[in-house]
């Protein structure tokens, strides 16, 4: 492996899956041309003594609030809450290691069809059926070219209520990547509203 691979893997491994440093300060202007775009309100927060800096857009969609937020030491992050109709638990990440020896003795439970998908992410849910109609090949496609960490759907039955939370990492620097990752969450929420896991 070269230098310049190892300190790739590296960056992968420490920036991007972890919550190592890295100054955002140089997204403040694609954080406020997104906002600007998506009639979002764009915030800058700090910690208390001021040496972090946390980016946060709040974009509305179809009278919801989708947040955005990135800081020096946590990844980028989508969250959006819904009242919830059915219960619907969902979790997608990354095949690991243990992942791919395991599939080789047991057919993972569920695959969505499109080779690339199923072959580089694991999914669990209490509901094969609504995920296949949630998930669409688009939505497939938006988390493979983005090498999407995790989305995680969870629904709190005492509140009624529906979460969804999707860590995205740490590599995305240019407005165009940020407007692919609103649109993912976008066609998110309409899946979960055209299955009516969700109310409108």
């Amino acid at each position: 492996m070269t230098t310049k691979n190892k300190d790739s893997r590296l960056n992968e491994i420490y920036v991007t899956r972890t919550n190592g440093f890295l100054d955002v300060s140089q997204k403040k202007e694609i954080f406020n041309e997104l906002s600007k775009s998506f009639n979002g309100k764009f915030t800058i927060k700090h910690t208390s003594d001021y040496t972090l800096e946390i980016l946060n857009v709040s974009i509305p969609f179809k009278n919801r609030s989708i947040e955005m937020t990135e800081s020096d030491t946590r990844p980028l992050r989508f969250q959006a809450s819904f009242d919830a109709i059915q219960n619907f638990n969902l979790l997608i990440s990354p095949k690991e290691i243990l992942d791919r020896i395991i599939e080789k003795f047991v057919k993972p439970k569920i695959e969505l069809g499109q080779k690339d998908f199923d072959n580089h992410f694991v999914i669990k849910s209490n509901r094969s059926d609504l995920t296949k109609m949630v998930i669409s090949n688009e939505i497939q496609n938006y988390l493979i070219k983005y090498n999407v960490y995790s989305v995680s759907v969870e629904t709190d039955q005492k509140l009624k209520k529906i979460n969804l939370l999707s860590v995205i990492g740490r590599t995305l620097d240019d407005k165009k990547s940020y407007e692919d990752m609103i649109t993912l969450h976008q066609l998110l929420i309409d899946g979960l509203d055209r299955e009516k896991i969700i109310k409108e």
